[in-house]
């Protein structure tokens, strides 16, 4: 009667009963309300960089990015979430251009690959294609 609707990048669960509806639903429903109230985004203003993470596991594809560093101790500094956006269901990670993010989603009966703002998390362009994982 309890259905695992999904595991997040920490492995924590959320779960639901079988007859509500699931979370690619709810998403989907949330995205179709979302594209009635907005108009379209150009590209226009989103100017390309040099590439800095273009492939699975980064530039050398060994999960290594030269030059960052991060804190040790997130208790005391803890990193700043800048934004945050709900989006469909998938197992790609995300791909990074300069300022632009580029992930895949599943998104009802389409698969679609995505491109985000780095800066806002905002919507830039989507390609859909018809695919169930």
């Amino acid at each position: 009667m309890v259905r695992t609707d999904e595991v997040r990048g920490n492995f924590d669960t959320s779960r639901s009963w079988r007859w509500e509806l699931t979370a690619e639903d709810r998403f989907l429903q949330k995205l179709a309300s979302r594209r009635r109230d907005r108009s379209p985004i150009t590209t226009a203003s989103h100017p390309l960089a040099d590439t800095e993470w273009p492939a699975f596991r980064g530039p050398d594809r060994n999960g290594v990015q030269e030059g960052i560093v991060f804190g040790e101790d997130w208790k005391t500094q803890p990193p700043k979430e800048n934004w945050r956006v709900r989006i469909g269901l998938g197992r790609s990670s995300f791909f990074v251009a300069g300022n632009r993010l580029f992930t895949q989603e599943q998104r009802g009966e389409g698969e679609v690959v995505v491109c985000y703002d780095a800066n806002s998390g905002t919507k830039i362009w989507v390609h859909e294609y018809r695919s169930r994982f």
